[in-house]
């Protein structure tokens, strides 16, 4: 959890923003705004408010954009306690955040295969497994029933690599309810992490 805490206070030092210049009430370094072009006053923004946004996703219907986010590379090589080998985990983290909101989102994707790229399910299937986090500081926090994230990492000829993918979950609201996050995508740099 400190790991997370850091990272989400450093989000606004190294995180990837919108460099478009947007026309009024089409605000993507907000997340507020309407498909219509006016300004909003609600946390969720209309899908041309979300151009350029590093991560696009829909909570309840409702479409949010992160106004900054980080996706974290790393691999570290363990020994095996079953049998004494070393075994490599391959791990990417994605932070986002959403100005003028107290929104937070977060997943992290685990696996000791060779790529990273793969489909990943919060219900932990052979090697690889899968984390999220989604809340709203003060407003509601959740827990996951299910979820299913899919990652490709590319290199690029710049030398360093891009993560792409989509993610939805179903969520259970910890004072009640449900919520659904559906068609989210991401497109973001990779940061590498040194073990």
């Amino acid at each position: 959890m400190k790991r997370f805490e850091w990272i989400l206070a450093a989000l606004p030092l190294v995180g990837c923003s919108s460099t478009s210049s947007p026309a009024p009430g089409n605000l993507p370094d907000t997340g507020v705004g309407s498909s219509s072009g006016a300004t909003g006053g609600s946390s969720g923004a209309g899908a041309a408010s979300c151009t350029g946004s590093p991560v696009v996703w829909q909570d309840d219907g409702t479409m949010h954009c992160a106004s900054s986010a980080v996706a974290i590379f790393g691999s570290d090589t363990i020994s095996n306690p079953l049998d004494g080998g070393p075994e490599t985990m391959l791990t990417l983290e994605l932070v986002a955040t959403q100005d003028n909101t107290s929104y937070g989102f977060t997943f992290i994707v685990d696996t000791s295969a060779p790529t990273i790229n793969g489909t990943y399910s919060c219900t932990p299937v052979g090697a690889s497994v899968a984390e999220l986090t989604y809340n709203e500081i003060g407003v509601f926090s959740t827990s996951v029933v299910s979820c299913s994230i899919t990652v490709t990492v590319t290199p690029t000829d710049g030398g360093h690599a891009v993560a792409t993918g989509t993610f939805s979950a179903q969520l259970a609201v910890t004072d009640g309810g449900t919520k659904t996050l559906s068609n989210g995508t991401f497109d973001l740099p990779v940061t590498y992490e040194s073990q």
